[in-house]
């Protein structure tokens, strides 16, 4: 009987010490966590630190001053990101992001319907400038011939004192309805000229017009 009985200690030892070990090497494996990238935390693709021929900052035409994205730089670096293109595709990395419009995305069974706000057809944009957070223009990777990144905008009119359609009403003097560009951000690839390298980062892409309602005193003062 007792040996049956230190058979049974034995067996259940066994068993403590295997749950024990299965539960250590569990607790070592959730402990692996993966990196985690936010904005402020760019990729950096490549660099480009023996190139020595100087690259100015972005001269921005006209028809882009009161944009945020723009597809016609004077100045692009077009030799220069030409070595970058080359690099990349030895890395294999040959495109980033390519938006798509697609027809009769937005159509439903109630036919036709009215847009509160006068806006801009929508449109894929191969911008070769940005505007970063600090309201500063930097070159986006791209490439007549090879569009490395698209992406899809969507912008209000550019007209002063622009207000919603009629199909928005509101009995309330007190408020106003005004329409109000929309953004969102976009992960780019674009040219550190400060550190000379090809690194990601987060920009703003105006992604639609809104309707908003705001106090009557805050709509005069602002004079939207």
């Amino acid at each position: 009987m007792s040996g049956k009985y230190n058979h049974f200690i034995l067996y259940n030892i066994q068993f403590i010490l295997i749950v024990i070990v299965i539960k250590a090497q569990f607790s070592r494996v959730q402990a692996i966590r993966l990196p985690m990238f936010s904005e402020n935390e760019p990729v950096v693709l490549l660099s480009w630190e023996d190139y020595n021929s100087p690259v100015a900052a972005p001269a921005i035409p006209d028809a882009c001053n009161k944009s945020i994205i723009c597809d016609n730089v004077k100045n692009y670096p077009t030799k220069l990101v030409e070595i970058i293109m080359d690099k990349l595709r030895l890395k294999n990395v040959t495109s980033f992001t390519n938006d798509q419009l697609y027809e009769n995305e937005y159509s439903n069974h109630l036919g036709e319907v009215e847009h509160l706000c006068e806006t801009q057809r929508e449109r894929i944009i191969f911008p070769l400038a940005v505007k970063d957070r600090f309201r500063k223009w930097q070159f986006v990777l791209n490439m007549q011939g090879h569009r490395f990144q698209s992406f899809r905008v969507h912008e209000c009119l550019d007209i002063p004192q622009a207000s919603c359609s009629k199909a928005a009403y509101i009995k309330n003097t007190d408020f106003s309805l005004a329409c109000e560009q929309q953004f969102t951000k976009r992960e780019m690839v674009y040219l550190n000229l400060d550190s000379k390298k090809v690194q990601t980062g987060y920009f703003s892409v105006p992604s639609c017009c809104k309707c908003h309602l705001e106090p009557r005193d805050s709509f005069e003062t602002n004079g939207v």
